[in-house]
Formats: structure tokens, C-alpha cells, sequence
């Protein structure tokens, strides 16, 4: 969008300067008018620049892909704004409204840049995709998930969310292997961590649910219980 208004700016005066060069009456008059002309397409372009750059950060600070009419709805308001501003000369509050747009743009792709996640997204600041609603649901995140164990066998869990998280263990689960009480829950990893290390959870939301102990101790069967796991 910048490249092509910077185009449309600078062709005129390319023109101009030619036309002038070439024109041997009234050259003085000539150039006087051209440069007037020219301020106005200066300030018309700049304004166009800006309004483009504003309309681009706003569309990907908000998550329009879950909301494709609000794609409109910010068009149409910032264009509404823009000529509001250019026709009544109230560019301090349209600067303002740039700047803000701006600044709060620096401050989520920083974040997005530092804690983004691109193992999963591909890209270091994915956390923009979802806007700021996502940025703040994936800081405030927290999921209690259930798996079902009757052998200490290692096990898909579905149904957390992508990105980088933590597990906990809420509670512990003990059960009874040759009559002894053994804590299955201290031996838990999942994607091969311990608890309150980060782990990688892929695309499809799922991660290994497995149990460190020895491949003998594995075989041994006991009655169901269910192990609740709270990902962060």
C-alpha cells in the first residue's frame, strides 16, 4: 500500500518537472502552479498513506476471521474518520487515533515476537492471529483434562490448547500393584516433561500422556482410575 501511494506521489512531480523543463513560455507561472498542485496531492497522499497503514493495523490487532462482517464495519469506519478529519481540519484527534493504533501494535507484536509460538504457528508473533482477545485468553488459559488409566501404558490426551504450556497434577491417584500402594501420578510426564516444565502442544491439540517407570512395571493392570491433569 505504501509503495503504490509513494508512486502516485512522486509520479505528478516527475511530470512536472518534465513538462516544465520542456515548456520555454510563462515558465516561472508554470512551475508556481504545479508546485500548488502539487501541495494538495502531497497532503492527499500522506493522508492516504497514513489511513492505509492505520486500516492494516486495526484489521490485524482484531480477529476478523471469526468475524468477517466486522472487516466492513473497520473500513467503513476508518474511512468515514479519515475524510472527518481531512475535511474539518481535525487531524489532532486523527492522530491520536493513529498513534494509539500504533503504539498498541508495537506492544502486541513485541509480545508476539518474545512469547509467540512458532514451533506451532510457523511464525513468531502467531499470538496476533487471534488479536488481543487471543493474546489474553492464552495468557489466562487454564483446562482440567481426565485420562483413564488402567495400565501405566502411554496414551493420547486430546482437547488442549496449541502453544506452549505447563501441566500440573492436582490430585494424587494411588493404586494397588502386587499389594503394594504405589503414587502413579509422581511418575506422569507429559510429552516427555515433568510438571511445571513447558511443553510443545502440536496443532491437533493432543499430547502423550506417559508414565516413568520400568517396561515390566507397565504390564501390570489395576482397576480404572482417572488422573486430572490442569494445563496452563
Amino acid at each position: 500500500w505504501v509503495l503504490v501511494v509513494l508512486y502516485i506521489k512522486y509520479y505528478p512531480r516527475a511530470l512536472a518537472a518534465e513538462l516544465a523543463l520542456s515548456t520555454a513560455a510563462s515558465k516561472a507561472g508554470l512551475i508556481t502552479s504545479i508546485e500548488a498542485g502539487y501541495e494538495k496531492w502531497d497532503y492527499f497522499t500522506k493522508h492516504a498513506a497514513v489511513f492505509g497503514g492505520v486500516f492494516g493495523l486495526t484489521r490485524f490487532l482484531v480477529p476478523i476471521k471469526a468475524y468477517p462482517s466486522m472487516g466492513w464495519v473497520l473500513l467503513g469506519a476508518l474511512i468515514t474518520l479519515g475524510l472527518w478529519a481531512w475535511l474539518y481540519d481535525a487531524g489532532k484527534a486523527y492522530k491520536k487515533y493513529a498513534l494509539g493504533v500504533v503504539l498498541i501494535a508495537l506492544v502486541v507484536g513485541l509480545f508476539g515476537t518474545f512469547a509467540g509460538k512458532p514451533a506451532v504457528a510457523g511464525h513468531p508473533a502467531a499470538p496476533i492471529s487471534n488479536g488481543l482477545t487471543g493474546i489474553l485468553d492464552d495468557i489466562t488459559y487454564s483446562k482440567t483434562l481426565d485420562v483413564e488409566v488402567r495400565r501405566l501404558e502411554d496414551s493420547r490426551l486430546c482437547g488442549v490448547k496449541t502453544g506452549k504450556r505447563i501441566f500440573q497434577v492436582p490430585h494424587t491417584v494411588v493404586v494397588k500393584i502386587d499389594g503394594e500402594r504405589n503414587d502413579i501420578t509422581s511418575a506422569l510426564r507429559v510429552n516427555g516433561t515433568h510438571p511445571g516444565e513447558p511443553l510443545v502442544v502440536d496443532s491437533d491439540g493432543c499430547v502423550t500422556v506417559s508414565f516413568a517407570v520400568n517396561g515390566d512395571f507397565k504390564k501390570n493392570a489395576f482397576a480404572k482410575r482417572v488422573i486430572a491433569i490442569r494445563f496452563e
